[in-house]
This record gives structure tokens, sequence and C-alpha cells, in this order.
């Protein structure tokens, strides 16, 4: 549905008020310039077929302004389909059931501000995260462009006047468990997730949206160890492993060898297996303790080096139980200890 020039400027002075909100008190560098391509809110009126239902959610939610302004943007784009789907499963039965807000965190969801055409997707994280704060994943299966393993582009760089524009086949949502509540649930990681609980580092790795933590601690990465990987080292349960590694009898303090032994897993920052291969280190949480990276042919190898004259042959990444993203950062198996 077209709208009128009274509208575009009562959500021109809205968008005024959204660059507060979105953005803070940052200072980016914007690349300001004109087109004679329609931007990114127009585009998606032109094509009602596919993106009626999108228009609908960046009105009610009141962004079309802020994406039919001047900047540099990429838009990952659902269907109407696709929004259907979602709106179903979200137990609703419209757009009319869902708030301003919900709608709001949608779209800060699907727009990254800077421009990103498929020429920039790696088996990892997009650079610059989402305006909703986190980042998204893309990977290529038989030869498709995947977003957060769920989302496959149908039409990808779709060039506007402000940016660029994907349309994709599936609704994209933030990850629902942080990575403390993925190990717990997970019967794979009983021993790793009693020794999580048992060191003080669940809280370190739990998180919800509402909390606030310091920058350098919201997003994470820990290499987890299954109950298969553990047992193959004769630690049959966690009074076995505690047994093992604990040098104190109390594993919460960060002296005793097991509080350590998970410092060690741990590292600040979301790395995905992409940045793991472009790094040769991992700072850990164990003080002044660093994991060596080495890529061998398709292998992420950890720790396999030469000291004191004797090969180590480390531990490989598990790459199909890795870049398990979570809502503040990353899980990756290793498949030894």
């Amino acid at each position: 549905m077209k709208r009128n020039f009274k509208e575009y400027w009562t959500y021109g002075m809205w968008t005024l008020l959204m660059i507060f909100i979105i953005n803070g008190c940052q200072k980016e560098k914007y690349k300001e310039s004109t087109s004679d391509e329609v931007n990114i809110t127009g585009y998606l009126e032109n094509n009602p077929d596919n993106f009626s239902l999108l228009t609908d959610i960046l009105f009610r939610s009141k962004t079309a302004g802020y994406l039919g302004a001047y900047g540099t943007y990429t838009l990952f784009a659902p269907t109407n389909e696709s929004i259907n789907t979602w709106i179903k499963r979200n137990g609703k039965t419209s757009l009319d059931d869902f708030s301003e807000v919900e709608l709001l965190d949608f779209v800060k969801y699907h727009v990254v501000r800077d421009t990103v055409s498929s020429t920039r997707f790696t088996d990892g994280k997009i650079k610059t995260p989402t305006l909703y704060g986190e980042y998204l994943y893309t990977d290529i299966v038989n030869q498709k462009f995947r977003i957060n393993k769920t989302a496959f582009i149908n039409k990808g760089n779709i060039i506007c006047g402000n940016g660029v524009v994907h349309m994709i086949d599936q609704v994209l949502t933030p990850p629902e468990l942080s990575i403390a509540e993925i190990i717990v649930q997970d019967d794979r990681y009983s021993i790793f997730a009693q020794a999580l609980q048992e060191t003080g580092f669940y809280d370190t790795l739990y998180y919800n949206r509402e909390m606030i933590v310091p920058a350098e601690k919201r997003f994470q990465t820990i290499i987890v160890e299954s109950d298969s990987v553990l047992k193959a080292q004769g630690i049959a349960d966690y009074a076995a492993f505690k047994y093992k590694y604990s040098t104190l009898g109390n594993p919460k303090n960060p002296k005793d060898s097991l509080w350590l032994y998970m410092a060690y897993h741990i590292c600040n920052d979301g790395k995905f297996v992409e940045d793991i291969i472009a790094s040769s280190s991992l700072y850990t949480l164990a003080p002044k303790e660093i994991i060596s990276t080495k890529f061998v042919g398709t292998r992420v190898l950890l720790n396999e080096d030469i000291f004191n004259g004797v090969f180590e042959s480390g531990a490989e990444i598990m790459r199909s139980r890795s870049d398990m993203m979570a809502s503040n950062g990353v899980l990756h198996e290793s498949k030894q200890s």
C-alpha cells in the first residue's frame, strides 16, 4: 500500500527519535550519498507480493522512515510466507497480536548497519552486529547461502539507494538460550555441566537479555568436552573428574586446578570457527594461559605444538558440533580432552 507525503513526514520525525533509541550515544561514520535507486523501504513497498507484511512491520514499529533514509544498511528480508509462518509459530493470528516493541526487535535483528553483499559472507559471523546488538552467522549449504543455520537466501544482493536487501525464506530469531543453558540441557555434557556449576562458571556463562554486563563479557566462547571424551580418559562421572583435577578440594577457588581447568576452556568474545582459524591463539580466562590454534587441511587443531622437543598432538574441534550460537556467544566441542 502506498503512503502519502504526510505519512512519510510523520515517520521521518519518528526516524530522528529512532536513531537515538537504536544507536544511543555512539558515533558512527555513515556513507551519505544520493542515488537514483529506490531506498529499502521503497523497494519493499514496490514488491508487495513478497514484502507487504514486512512493510507493515516497518510502519508498525516506526522504522519505515529509518530504512527509507540515506545511510548504509543491509536488510535480511523475510517473505510474506515466512512471516505468516512466524506469526503462527508464536501462537498469534496476525501482526495485530504483537506489540510495537516486539516488532521493533524483529526489525532490529534483521538489519545490519553496513552494506554487506554476499561476497562478504563466510562460514562465520557477519563482522558488524545487527541493530539488535547480536551477530548473524552465515554459511553455505548445497551451494546456497544460509543465515543462522535456518534461513536460506532466495534472492540476494538487491541494491537499493541506501544499502542491500537479501530475501530470506525464514524469519530470523535471536538464540533463546545462553551458553550455560545449552550445556546443562544437553545430556552429552553432563560431567562438564556439573563442573561448570561446581566451579561457578555456570554463572559466568549464564545470560538473559535483561542483564547488564560489561561489554567485554557480553559475548564469550567455550570449548566443551562431551561425556564420551572424558570417559575415554577414564573419567566416568563428575566425582572422578573432581578427584582427578581438584587439588584443593574447593573447585570455586581460583587457585584450585579444577577451576583453572574450566577457566582454560572459556574465552571472552564470541569466536566462531572462522575467527579461531584466523587467529594463532585464544586468550582464556585462566590467568596468563592461552590456547594455540592451527588450521591443517580442513582440521582446526588446538594446542598442537612441540614443547621441550616433544610433539603434542593437541585436540581437534568437532566441526559438526561447533559454531553453536547462544544468546551470549558461541559453543564448540572438542574431539579430545
